[in-house]
């Protein structure tokens, strides 16, 4: 595509916008036109609506009287509060659509706090799930006894990219709260490696909902310039921008599917009559496939000229007789600087693995050392490091156990 502007060139009138670079049939330039136009309805409708909300609410705010208002301000700034999380929500899916397009969109994967990101983006919604006496209940569940804990011990830690993660928490509920029934209950369940959310359909949204479901899985398979995508399908065809079932840009659930596939995961529905639950799968944070999915992120942020990692070093520990797994690597991941810094406890390989973000080779010794005097004991190691031995994730994993 190239931009134009209205000007005349040897006696031909260009149009003001956007046109393809290569002429098109008749039938090809109308499909183009219809695209132009149901986008820019679609981004007007869904971005200009609530931004108009909230301006409204913000003027009878500051106009109204408070001996004669039919409106408290509470309930104006709830109004307004309602329509700015609609607007950022639209905003961030526009945004996401267009990065996930020019393959910018990149995770970046490391141990987080799934706790704390659960309870805060519960927090954030609770407003919204009270307005329809929407029931919230939060459970979390240790899977394993092999996780490093420390004084944070009542916390969960999953491998994830938090924003990444948050983010698709944010179209989860936004996806939810405008399919589940009024004065019903939100079952959110989670561990380390996956988050359930289990609620009841509204009884009209039963056909709307397997309807979308299946356009997601199309979307994800198909890509988003698919014409079989939820989002490019609605604006390429006038009947289905005029018919939509719902509010929305109509790409949410497809995200999911690509933020989870990202993090070597997926995404999962589950409908009984007029129950669904929704699945959020983690990679298994101290596993062997855990520790490809952490690389995989890592080495896709190696760009130094752009302002990304310049070096990633995976390092694989062996512990003494005298240490057990768990007892080593707390005593290891108490001596790491770098929050970005990872350690893995392999059990299966009888290794701990330790990821290091902008660590040249030469240091790492340096840096364990430190950690033997410290934790009192030698322990063996062996490393490997990128962009020195390669980008292989494989040959990078097979060199550092050498």
């Amino acid at each position: 595509m190239k931009a134009i502007k209205n000007e005349t060139i040897e006696g031909k009138k260009l149009a003001i916008g956007h046109q393809p670079l290569v002429h098109l049939s008749p039938q090809d330039e109308e499909l183009f036109r219809s695209f132009q136009s149901n986008l820019l309805s679609l981004i007007s409708h869904e971005l200009r609506t609530p931004l108009m909300g909230v301006l409204n609410a913000l003027t009878l705010l500051e106009e109204q009287s408070d001996e004669h208002s039919e409106i408290t301000s509470k309930e104006l700034l709830n109004v307004a509060r309602k329509n700015a999380i609609k607007l950022q929500h639209n905003l961030s899916s526009v945004l996401d659509l267009a990065a996930i397009e020019s393959k910018n969109f990149h995770i970046r994967l490391r141990e987080m706090n799934l706790s704390r990101l659960m309870e805060a983006k519960l927090k954030n919604f609770q407003p919204l799930f009270l307005e329809q006496e929407i029931k919230c209940e939060l459970e979390k569940k240790f899977q394993a006894d092999y996780v490093i804990k420390d004084e944070t011990a009542e916390e969960i830690t999953a491998l994830a990219d938090p924003q990444r993660l948050g983010r698709v928490l944010d179209l989860c509920f936004h996806v939810i709260l405008s399919k589940i029934k009024q004065k019903s209950l939100l079952k959110i369940t989670f561990t380390q490696t996956w988050i359930e959310m289990g609620f009841q359909l509204k009884e009209d949204c039963l056909t709307i909902w397997d309807e979308e479901w299946s356009k997601s899985l199309v979307a994800f398979q198909s890509g988003v310039s698919s014409p079989n995508s939820a989002f490019s399908g609605t604006i390429q065809s006038e009947q289905a921008f005029l018919t939509r079932s719902s509010e929305g840009l109509g790409a949410e659930l497809w995200l999911i599917h690509e933020v989870l596939k990202l993090h070597s995961g997926s995404f999962l529905a589950e409908r009984k009559n007029q129950f669904v639950k929704l699945t959020l799968l983690l990679p298994e944070l101290n596993s062997l496939e855990g520790l490809r999915a952490a690389l995989s992120s890592r080495l896709s942020q190696i760009s130094p000229e752009q302002g990304g990692i310049s070096s990633v070093v995976l390092v694989f520990v062996r512990p003494p007789k005298k240490w057990s797994m768990i007892e080593l690597g707390m005593s290891i991941k108490k001596g790491l600087f770098r929050s970005s810094d990872s350690i893995y406890i392999l059990n299966q390989e009888n290794l701990i693995a330790l990821i290091l973000d902008d660590c040249k080779p030469e240091d790492v010794p340096k840096l364990l050392s430190r950690i033997q005097s410290q934790i009192g004991s030698d322990f063996s190691y062996s490393l490997s490091s990128c962009p020195r031995d390669g980008f292989d994730i494989e040959d990078l994993i097979a060199h550092a156990r050498n």
